[in-house]
């Protein structure tokens, strides 16, 4: 009881130390607890576990039913922590990212979950361009990808969707991400607007963009290496790189003519997701109904529980392409990752 309450007191004093992300991995001898908190950092706990005694389950989703039953309007940090070798667990609320690392099938640890603690996103919507004509969608498509992150745990950096971004605010809001993702576990990067390719490498449009030559690329884009660069750096385990920007060349009437429509193949560094609104080299759809089916098909599976990121890609993928009649197939690469992620909880496992 003593481990527990000392735990119990730790999370309380994040909160009133105005933590905003207050987590436990723990390790509890011989007992299991369940915990959960309020947006204004009371504590409540499972109800069958009130006295620290060990019921075989303990379950935080116990503890969220106490604190609404108090009134509370949100009600976060879900947790378990026990020591009962694969059982073991320290996870947060069904709303949130976890990871389960690849392990020795053989190892008392082998379906042990992990932690995974601060989530980072970098969410970017290019729509007003001065030089070229504007696009319809992607503000609307980041602002609603930016919702959807914050609840589901990530923090944003710039604490929102960033928009409309020139030359000189879109580097610095990558460089702020490369600042931030530094003790992160999960970075996400996510960028609708104009993209395209030239010499087979990726390159974003800022809003003040007017490239008229080969050699002005460099200097008024932004390389999406940038972006893996900055991920790379931070040892992050796990990044997704979100790319609905594979649209045409807008500058091809303008002497860019060494610009292809839509986007490269990617290197995936270790640990990284890459995904495109469409296969590499064809051009995605703005949408019609103020989003762009590749990002609504996206959010909408993005809050499915116990999906995992693989899945989740996938089931894009036919939606689109459903959507589209098939014109528009979205596609991603990974290298290796560790572990399963799920932006909305884990899949149910059997007693």
């Amino acid at each position: 009881m003593s481990a527990i309450n000392a735990r119990r007191g730790a999370l309380q004093s994040c909160h009133e130390r105005g933590g905003i992300r207050c987590d436990i991995i723990a390790v509890v001898e011989g007992s299991c607890m369940a915990f959960a908190s309020s947006a204004d950092g009371e504590i409540y706990t499972d109800p069958a576990d009130a006295n620290g005694i060990d019921t075989g389950k303990p379950n935080g989703n116990g503890a969220i039913a106490v604190c609404r039953a108090n009134g509370k309007a949100k009600c976060y940090w879900q947790m378990t922590i026990c020591d009962h070798g694969p059982r073991q667990e320290a996870q947060t609320a069904p709303a949130q990212a976890t990871t389960r690392p690849t392990l020795d099938q053989n190892s008392p640890d082998s379906r042990r979950p992990v932690n995974v603690g601060a989530r980072v996103a970098l969410v970017i919507g290019n729509s007003v361009y001065a030089n070229v004509p504007r696009l319809t969608n992607p503000d609307n498509d980041a602002r609603l990808m930016a919702e959807t992150l914050r609840s589901l745990g990530f923090t944003l950096v710039g604490g929102g969707a960033q928009l409309d971004l020139n030359e000189d605010g879109f580097r610095r809001a990558v460089k702020n991400f490369g600042s931030q993702l530094q003790g992160a576990d999960v970075g996400l990067f996510y960028y609708a607007g104009h993209g395209l390719q030239v010499r087979g490498e990726n390159y974003l449009v800022p809003i003040d963009a007017s490239p008229t030559k080969e050699a002005d690329v460099d200097f008024q884009l932004v390389d999406a290496n940038l972006v893996l660069r900055q991920m790379e750096g931070a040892g992050t385990k796990l990044n997704l790189v979100i790319l609905d920007a594979c649209r045409n060349n807008p500058f091809g009437g303008r002497g860019l003519r060494a610009a292809r429509g839509g986007l490269a193949q990617m290197q995936s560094p270790e640990g990284t997701l890459i995904s495109f609104a469409t296969q590499p080299g064809s051009i995605a759809q703005d949408g019609t109904n103020g989003h762009s089916p590749y990002t609504e098909a996206l959010v909408q599976t993005m809050r499915k529980p116990g999906l995992d990121i693989f899945r989740i890609f996938n089931d894009v993928g036919l939606a689109v392409a459903s959507e589209t009649a098939g014109a528009q197939q979205p596609w991603f690469s990974s290298s290796p990752i560790k572990g399963d992620f799920y932006f909305v909880g884990e899949p149910a496992t059997s007693p």
